[in-house]
């Protein structure tokens, strides 16, 4: 039925996405199924394509890029976003900027896998609220995979820096 349909960008940037409706999004692009009581919480246009997701599942398979920047986005949306994206290989670009996300949620995610991670070539994180400790996390999951990353306008110092530095003389050194 959806053959020879793949939406390869979803841009979902300034809007008034939560957590709530990240997580619905997340079990969309998971194909996990919704309690019928969780639709009315979130825009319709994210209900739209969970609902299609849901029952087709081919998003899952072909979405290259992902931008959610520009919303409400805090710990608990992007725990779920980052489970959601470890079995969709194919987003490559992935746009958090401008959101609430902080070192707790950069170092839960760090340490309950950020494999997801690995297959990101572009990470925009710009104008978040993470400091030195988020940004190790960041610099530790994406330094084999990244090929751009935005950073600005966040709250990390020289110790960040230096992490971030370290992670990447690793990635040297492994290849």
């Amino acid at each position: 039925q959806n053959e020879g349909r793949a939406l390869e960008v979803l841009n979902l940037g300034r809007n008034s996405i939560a957590d709530w409706g990240v997580i619905n999004l997340a079990a969309a692009l998971a194909g996990t199924h919704f309690r019928s009581d969780s639709w009315s919480a979130i825009p319709s246009s994210v209900l739209q394509l969970a609902k299609s997701t849901a029952e087709a599942r081919w998003v899952s398979v072909q979405l290259g890029s992902l931008c959610l920047g520009r919303n409400n986005i805090g710990d608990g949306g992007l725990l779920h976003l980052g489970r959601a994206l470890s079995v969709c290989e194919a987003v490559t670009r992935l746009d958090l900027g401008h959101n609430d996300l902080s070192d707790t949620s950069l170092t839960v995610l760090q340490a309950a896998q950020l494999a997801w991670c690995q297959h990101l070539c572009h990470l925009d994180l710009g104008t978040n609220q993470f400091g030195d400790t988020g940004l190790a996390a960041v610099a530790r999951a994406v330094s084999r995979s990244a090929k751009s990353l935005h950073l600005g306008s966040n709250r990390f110092s020289d110790d960040g820096l230096v992490a971030l530095a370290a992670a990447f003389r690793g990635k040297g050194e492994s290849e």
